[in-house]
């Protein structure tokens, strides 16, 4: 009996330990409008609205998005917002960006002169990396990564609450 107790418990332990999958609370914090360019993620808060903008609409810096808590920019378009004119909205907007599943850093959108191409990997597994210019001189950068490093879909609902906790924590 006591063997089959401990064969049980370790069985138990070994599965507990290989788990790729992790539940996190859900962002419960004030309502965000967020701007982004590609297609909006599903996620678990219904309190978080997305709002489809343009290159363009970026373009315009502080006064074309103003109205956002924050930008997201998917995937297929991190070639495009890494490119030279972005740049500066990136540091001069006001608000924090997140480049969604980027193989980089913030490094390569927020400095003219690195290309997407060109600039170092993420070899950490990180699902997001964002972005925020808190003065002249000053920014500051996140990477947000997923529970063990796997990407299943609890994992990326939890990152992207952690990106909410985020943003809120920026703004009173």
């Amino acid at each position: 009996m006591k063997k089959a107790f401990l064969f049980l418990l370790m069985i138990w332990m070994i599965a507990g330990c290989s788990n790729d999958t992790v539940i996190t609370p859900l962002y419960e914090g004030r309502n965000l409008k967020i701007g982004v360019i590609g297609d909006a993620p599903d996620v678990r808060e219904e309190h978080i609205t997305f709002n489809p903008i343009t290159f363009d609409e970026m373009a315009q810096g502080k006064q074309g998005l103003a109205r956002f808590d924050a930008v997201f920019i998917m995937k297929e378009h991190h070639h495009e917002a890494a490119e030279s004119p972005y740049a500066k909205v990136y540091r001069t907007a006001g608000i924090p960006f997140f480049y969604i599943e980027s193989e980089k850093s913030h490094i390569p959108f927020v400095h003219e002169d690195i290309a997407y191409d060109d600039a170092d990997d993420f070899n950490s597994g990180d699902f997001a990396a964002g972005y925020y210019q808190t003065g002249r001189y000053n920014g500051q950068g996140w990477s947000f990564g997923l529970y063990n490093g796997k990407k299943n879909k609890p994992n990326v609902l939890g990152a992207y609450t952690q990106i909410f906790i985020t943003i809120e924590s920026l703004k009173p």
